[in-house]
């Protein structure tokens, strides 16, 4: 049983229910063109096989944790930055948490809702003119006949060694999603966080795995009024393990202290950041960021060392990825403010889900009167006349936090838009920019990103970096 809150309800309410009921779907993955239930069901089975596996790498993140604290009890008093606590995963434990934390966000319901339509002509979105055209090439009838075969190449797909399963996904499934399951894997670090006070919680909502943190551009269309979303920059995506861990993967791009000592790695970074994403967010990204210092790094691996603080190969490295390779991702403490803002993203998102998870009830209560009555540029609770819903669940927070003693005044602000003539074409102007900005990222053809790649990656002489491909 968990404790939540049932957003279901006019007058939402705090209850327990069983986990199972709480952040799944029956019959998502059904496929009701298939003549046999078992057919029909055959993506709901692979997929299940799937979660087995990763959850038992889950409960060995989570078993390492559970004794890192009993060791800090023991002991007492609060590890220094050295003793952290951390969980040793092979490369293959890591691609595949690395796998499934993707599906999380894409087999959301959101996602199905995009591709839930009787035929191509019904598929409305901004991308309909290349979902028609691999739907024509592919011979299917139903958009959601995509969604279901994106899943399965994902699941199926051998992220070997040599990284020619970035070239062959393409093929296996339609490109674009292709293109954004490598950018999720190959251009965000993993970490795993921990709140610094023991007083604190991660809280977890059904479409955690779908928010994100990073700079969104609107436009309002000048005919109908209607604001509408342009572009985005995911630069941390969330994945709660439980109220006290949370995964958190950083975009490549920010500032990463011990690797911007290197002087050739900032500047490329620094380049990068600015060719790519300035021209559609503006020079000040990093200012507009909460999460721009969050103290976290990537994990320490089997084939590196530190010396005189810099990151160096270990003797006889030969810059090849390797089975036996072992990655150490240590537990970080995050202050107060950066657990707020993390739990602010999730609740800032909920027009999307039902429940709202919690374990400790104090902790609940101090959660919501934070975010509730923060200011709108450090909480979010800006409303933009695109998601009704987002009006609606602030009442219903509200109401929560005053049945648990809260006294203060809700803070929301509304978005200026300004008109912009093109309207739909605009649209699809800033999504086709967009797009071969990811693409650009991605290809290897791309010789300042390929360059940036192989200048971390080089075994001898100059700087060495543990990423795999752009990311860990």
């Amino acid at each position: 049983m968990a404790r939540n809150i049932d957003l279901t309800r006019e007058d939402p309410i705090i209850c327990e229910s069983p986990i199972s009921r709480l952040l799944g779907d029956i019959n998502m993955y059904d496929d009701a063109t298939k003549p046999s239930l078992a057919e029909q069901r055959r993506l709901e089975e692979l997929l299940g096989r799937f979660e087995n596996q990763a959850a038992r790498i889950f409960a060995k993140i989570t078993k390492a944790y559970g004794e890192h604290q009993e060791r800090m009890q023991r002991e007492g008093g609060q590890p220094s930055l050295d003793e952290n606590g951390s969980v040793c995963l092979t490369r293959s434990e890591r691609d595949c948490i690395r796998k499934f934390l993707f599906i999380l966000f894409y087999r959301s319901r959101q996602l199905r809702c995009r591709f839930d339509h009787g035929t191509a002509g019904d598929y409305d979105g901004v991308d309909k003119e290349f979902v028609r055209e691999h739907m024509q090439e592919k011979g299917y009838r139903r958009p959601l006949n995509v969604w279901f075969d994106n899943l399965k190449a994902i699941i199926d797909i051998d992220m070997d060694l040599e990284g020619k399963w970035n070239d062959e996904l393409p093929k296996r499934m339609y490109p674009d999603d292709a293109l954004w399951f490598i950018n999720h894997t190959e251009m965000y670090y993993m970490s795993i966080c921990t709140p610094a006070n023991p007083e604190q919680e991660f809280i977890l909502t059904d479409n955690s795995y779908g928010v994100f943190e990073g700079p969104i551009n609107f436009t309002r269309d000048q005919e109908t009024g209607e604001v509408e979303e342009s572009v985005h920059c995911p630069l941390h995506l969330f994945a709660p393990i439980l109220p006290k861990l949370m995964i958190v993967l950083r975009f490549f791009m920010l500032p990463t202290p011990l690797e911007d000592d290197d002087e050739e790695i900032k500047k490329s970074r620094e380049e990068m950041r600015r060719d790519y994403l300035d021209r559609f967010f503006g020079a000040d990204l990093l200012s507009r960021t909460r999460l721009s210092e969050l103290p976290v790094a990537k994990a320490r691996n089997n084939y590196s060392q530190m010396v005189d603080g810099r990151l160096v190969p270990l003797p006889g490295y030969d810059g090849k990825r390797k089975k036996e390779h072992r990655f150490d991702f240590a537990f970080f403490p995050i202050n107060s403010w950066h657990v707020n803002s993390i739990n602010a993203l999730l609740l800032d998102n909920l027009d999307q889900s039902t429940r709202v998870v919690f374990d400790s009830t104090a902790s609940l209560a101090k959660t919501l009167e934070w975010y509730l009555a923060a200011p709108c540029h450090v909480a979010g609770k800006v409303l933009t006349g695109m998601q009704d819903g987002r009006e609606e669940c602030l009442r219903k927070l509200e109401a929560v936090s005053r049945s648990l003693g809260s006294t203060k005044k809700t803070v929301t602000g509304r978005l200026k838009v300004p008109l912009e003539a093109q309207g739909d074409g605009n649209l699809k102007k800033n999504f086709e920019g967009s797009r071969r900005m990811w693409k650009k990222l991605a290809v290897d053809e791309d010789k300042d990103v390929r360059a940036f790649v192989e200048r971390m990656e080089k075994p001898e002489g100059g700087s060495f970096l543990s990423y795999t491909a752009l990311g860990m």
